[in-house]
């Protein structure tokens, strides 16, 4: 690589990043690049990276061309190409997805593939594959997730479908003996289902639409769980009217899948065999779970809801609230009478009954809400807090677990990942900036933001301990250093989205590789 010197008039202060394109592409004859090499080899003492303009305009330039005879068609395309993040699943309705995906004969007798029911072998859950004594998967009768690879591979290969005798057993064992006489073999079907929380597709078997045994209506909506879920967890109840059992035929059923099932308090049941102890749930984080996710909802609220319904519903908390945190027999607390249904407010309850009763017959008492007839500020809660020393106690705290670590891993990765767009649009800066701040900007602000607060709290605690030593030691207390972590920052966020988009061509790790190919 040829080496350029820089004249001694020339200020390193006022040099830019890169020049213009003139200077870019203006050519230097082999005279003066003799020459140029002369001088090189007079000159004594030469710091090894001392900033050449030249020498990196040259460097710049090699290197734009080596990138574009190094990317693969692939590269190329996955450039040119727009390529949106996966959208998400259509908002389809339930009800016109009810056809079976896979039809099924109950006559078969022979050749039948390994069992495809999905369960728990070895504390891991999978499908189970056993290939021994193993008879046709419409002799079952409750309602079982199966193996969506496996069910693809016989469905091409028009092998039909097996269950094993130790799932068939396990599943006339645990359903009424009434089921099997109330639907057919000939109702079998294998759907492929969208799950109702998590909206991924999965296939499901069931004897006509969901198990006659252990089908529920949670919340107004004809829920299907796995039948494995139901055996001996009580996640799913009988509670208050907000959940029954349906025996009655359907056309439409909401299907819930294993794993979404397990990761919001419910549990499989796991066969223990013979003589072992039999499986057992437990439910006992329930309770705070529940006052979390509650928790959770009234954060959403503060944050979005408008103010008037804030209002409201913080003056229905509030009634109960206050009856744990205060109590006074001096002055009793006023309450009001609130109808959701029409969005109204009554000073008693007679006069909200009687308004119910003349606008519409139809609605229920059921639905009034008492709420505060007068707000409290924000400082008196305080104060009820402090008075009631739990105001340490609810103070936000950082005590997250691995798993809580691993979620955030994974958001972060998400995102950055679906940032293409916005790196893309600030390709020009990040290829060649003309400041160290303009390139810090170009990045993604989700990243940066990130990363500043990381570094900036490391340096943080770094610089106290280090302004304590130097009081001590009666010398001059050091300041942060903001430039230094704006450059650690910019280090850290550009081998990541280089490595993430490896075709934008990151001005630093770019230069860094030339640099190392060159020396």
């Amino acid at each position: 690589m040829e080496t350029h010197i820089e004249n001694e008039n020339t200020s390193e202060e006022n040099i830019p990043l890169y020049s213009s394109d003139q200077d870019i592409y203006s050519e230097e004859s082999d005279e003066e690049s003799d020459t140029s090499w002369m001088s090189f080899n007079e000159l004594p003492d030469i710091e090894l990276f001392e900033f050449s303009e030249e020498n990196y305009i040259n460097a710049q330039i090699a290197l734009e061309k080596e990138v574009v005879d190094q990317l693969s068609d692939e590269s190329e395309d996955f450039e040119n190409q727009e390529v949106p993040p996966p959208p998400p699943p259509p908002l389809i309705p339930l009800e016109e997805a009810n056809e079976p995906a896979y039809g099924l004969n109950p006559t078969i007798n022979t050749n039948f593939s390994p069992c495809i029911l999905v369960d728990y072998l070895d504390n891991k859950l999978q499908m189970c594959g056993q290939t021994t004594n193993v008879r046709n998967i419409c002799q079952l009768v409750g309602t079982w997730q199966i193996d969506e690879n496996a069910i693809l591979e016989f469905q091409s290969k028009e092998i039909p479908l097996g269950v094993c005798m130790n799932h068939f057993n396990y599943d006339q064992k645990n359903h009424n003996a009434y089921i099997k006489q109330l639907r057919k073999p000939e109702q079998s079907e294998i759907c492929r289902r969208r799950c109702l929380f998590c909206s991924k597709n999965f296939y499901f078997f069931s004897r006509g639409v969901g198990c006659k045994d252990h089908l529920w209506k949670i919340w107004g909506k004809h829920i299907q769980i796995p039948c494995v879920g139901l055996y001996t967890c009580n996640a799913v109840h009988k509670c208050q009217g907000i959940s029954k059992r349906i025996f009655d035929d359907i056309s439409t059923v909401r299907y819930i899948c294993y794993n979404y099932y397990e990761s919001h308090g419910g549990h499989l049941n796991r066969r223990s065999g013979s003589g072992k102890r039999k499986f057992n749930c437990e439910h006992e984080n329930d309770t705070s779970k529940s006052l979390e996710l509650l928790a959770q909802w009234l954060t959403n609220v503060a944050n979005t809801e408008t103010e008037e319904k804030k209002k409201i519903i913080l003056a229905s908390m509030l009634v109960p609230a206050l009856n744990f945190l205060f109590t006074s027999s001096e002055i009793p607390l006023k309450y009001e009478y609130y109808n959701p249904k029409n969005n109204t407010r009554h000073s008693n309850l007679n006069e909200c009954i009687n308004s119910i009763n003349i606008n519409n017959s139809n609605d229920s008492t059921t639905s009034l809400t008492a709420i505060l007839s007068e707000l409290p500020s924000y400082f008196f809660l305080k104060s009820l807090f402090n008075m009631n020393r739990i105001i340490d106690i609810i103070s936000p705290k950082l005590d997250w677990t691995d798993d809580k670590w691993k979620e955030i891993r994974t958001k972060l990765g998400n995102e950055i990942w679906n940032s293409r767009k916005i790196v893309t649009e600030k390709k020009s800066e990040i290829q060649l900036p003309i400041s160290l701040c303009t390139y810090h900007a170009s990045f993604p602000k989700f990243l940066t933001g990130f990363f500043d607060g990381l570094i900036s709290e490391i340096f943080q605690k770094k610089l106290i301990n280090l302004n304590y030593k130097r009081k001590q030691r009666e010398k001059p207390l050091k300041q942060l250093d903001n430039e230094h972590i704006t450059k650690c920052v910019t280090f850290i966020i550009s081998l990541i989205v280089s490595m993430a988009f490896p075709y934008l061509g990151v001005w630093f790790t770019q230069v860094m590789a030339s640099m190392s190919r060159k020396s």
